[in-house]
Parts: structure tokens; sequence; C-alpha cells
């Protein structure tokens, strides 16, 4: 039965398909002293988070070789005081973190 599960597709799989990137407008952006771009963008209209990944990775290649590392915060209004999708390139590559889950992830410092 696990044959069957790993090789069901039989070499047919459907190819990956490329996400549009949400429209976007940057709100601010600016290097911190550690040499990091800092970036806010407000994403526009409704947007998937595959979407919103979309736009910040942009943003990311775009500050590749300005930077040490960068930061972008997506927000789903300007007035948020929560992102919506926290996305990071540094020596590791790039990750994304929902929002919600970086705010939960805080470490109170006093």
């Amino acid at each position: 039965m696990l044959t069957t599960l790993l090789f069901g597709c039989r070499g047919n799989a459907p190819a990956p398909t490329a996400v549009e990137a949400a429209k976007f407008e940057v709100l601010s952006d600016t290097i911190d002293a550690a040499g990091r771009c800092l970036v806010m963008i407000k994403l526009s209209g409704g947007v998937s988070e595959a979407q919103a990944k979309a736009a910040a990775e942009s943003v990311l290649n775009s500050r590749r070789s300005k930077c040490q590392g960068v930061i972008v915060r997506s927000y789903l209004n300007a007035g948020d005081s929560t992102p919506f999708l926290v996305s990071s390139l540094d020596g590791n590559g790039i990750a994304h973190q929902s929002g919600r889950q970086a705010e939960q992830t805080r470490i109170p410092t006093h």
C-alpha cells in the first residue's frame, strides 16, 4: 500500500505553477545599525498567503545585495498593528512566518 501512495502519480504529477505576487506599496524602507534592511509593505486587495509570500520575496530579492539581511513586514491595511506576514532573508535563506505567529513568539524583555 505504501508503494501505491509513493508512486500513485506514476510520473504524471502536475507541474508546479508560479503564484502571481500581490500588488503592494512600500510604507517604509530603512537600514538598521546592524546593516539589515527593514521594510514595511501594504498589500493591495484580497490576497492569499502565497501571493503575500511572492510579494515579500520580490522585496527580499531586490534588497539582497544592499543589506546584510532583510526583514519584510507585510500588512493588509496601513493602520494594522500586527503584520499579515513577516518574511526574512539571511545567510540561511528565506523564511516566512504568519504575523500572528510572530507576535506570539515574541519574548518579553522586561
